[in-house]
């Protein structure tokens, strides 16, 4: 397979050592890896007297590059999100201004870019928050049971991509309750979907 033992090894370390059960992060990495293989045609040099597990790790500039467009598309769907919800395009670009100069987002990217479980699941959350835009505004029932099947897949895809996700769950609790409480012009059908 794509995974050499070294980082099987890794896996084994974080799940024992760390406490550490990430599926979606290790099945996310395959993706940078794959589009390596791809690139450098590794995938048709069957005559190569190097294993597979050996020639995927070669090329570290393709996996940064794909890391660098996951993450560019994870801030377009955060700031789909904040156009939707705030109107105001200023908004949008202090917020894009504010995630550049993020000195975690710099680590993540520039250390620990091999192995950054944020980039997977900051991915999935601008996901996750586009999928719930998308239900919110939906019209007719059939297309609001697609969001919110699209809304309940990529967060499970959240929570499998790196276990501090969790911190999602009292930000989503706090703004349910805060629409359940302060707006008291939601219909029927607004009030049951912020309580699912």
């Amino acid at each position: 397979g794509v995974i050499s033992f070294n980082q099987n090894q890794g896996i084994e370390d974080d799940a024992k050592i760390w406490g550490r059960v990430r599926p979606g992060h290790y099945l996310f990495q395959q993706v940078p890896f794959a589009v390596t293989l791809l690139r450098n045609g590794d995938c048709w040099a069957g005559r190569s007297e190097t294993e597979l597990a050996d020639r995927v790790n070669g090329d570290l500039q393709t996996h940064n590059l794909v890391l660098l467009a996951t993450l560019s598309l994870a801030v377009a769907a955060a700031a789909y999100v904040l156009l939707s919800v705030s109107g105001s395009w200023w908004a949008v670009l202090v917020f894009m201004a504010g995630f550049a100069g993020s000195l975690t987002i710099s680590e993540n990217l520039l250390v620990n870019y091999s192995d950054s479980g944020e980039t997977a699941q900051l991915f999935w959350i601008g996901i996750y928050g586009v999928a719930l835009t998308l239900a919110w505004q939906a019209a007719g029932r059939w297309r609001r049971v697609l969001a919110e099947t699209a809304v309940v897949f990529t967060l499970v895809l959240v929570y499998i991509a790196k276990e501090t996700s969790v911190v999602l769950l009292p930000v989503a609790v706090g703004l349910a309750s805060w629409l359940l409480w302060f707006r008291p012009n939601l219909d029927r059908i607004q009030r049951r979907f912020i309580i699912r």
